[in-house]
């Protein structure tokens, strides 16, 4: 039995929910593509990053990212509990690499991997 779960928002045909892992993975995924004030009856929800990819590439600015991360996912995502959370510049390819290792509350000792490339917008 699930201890979380979702609606399927990839394939609604198939499978109607996903749960655990999944939930939250499409949690996250929603979080991360949803600006700040996006929502309309929720406009606190959401990243408040993107003024951040215009700035010229830093250790500032990916520490900054990664500050605003790490309090958006703790804010928005109470099932998950971070163990590591990396922002590492990629100046060549112009992104910001994203890479989180967390735990679910509830679902044990195992842990899960996130990751996600931020695009800069010089």
């Amino acid at each position: 039995m699930a201890l979380y779960s979702d609606v399927n928002q990839c394939d609604m045909f198939t499978e109607h929910l996903v749960s655990d892992e999944e939930s939250v993975q499409q949690a996250l995924n929603n979080l991360f593509n949803t600006r700040l004030g996006e929502r309309v009856f929720h406009p606190e929800y959401g990243m408040d990053i993107e003024h951040l990819l215009f700035e010229i590439m830093d250790d500032e600015i990916a520490f900054n990212i990664q500050h605003r991360l790490n309090n958006a996912i703790t804010q928005f995502e109470p099932r998950v509990v971070i163990m590591s959370l990396n922002v590492e510049m990629i100046p060549d390819e112009h992104i910001y690499s994203v890479n989180l290792l967390y735990s679910i509350k509830g679902l044990g000792d195992r842990t899960f991997t996130f990751t996600k490339k931020l695009q800069t917008k010089d």
